[in-house]
């Protein structure tokens, strides 16, 4: 979950499928 806020700040999955939807941001801004 490093790899999500790395650099870019955005979710990128390495590793991890993650499914481009509203559910990654909102997870995205919370883990901010």
């Amino acid at each position: 979950r490093d790899h999500v806020h790395q650099g870019t700040g955005r979710p990128v999955p390495q590793g991890r499928p993650v499914p481009p939807g509203p559910q990654p941001r909102e997870v995205h801004r919370l883990r901010l």
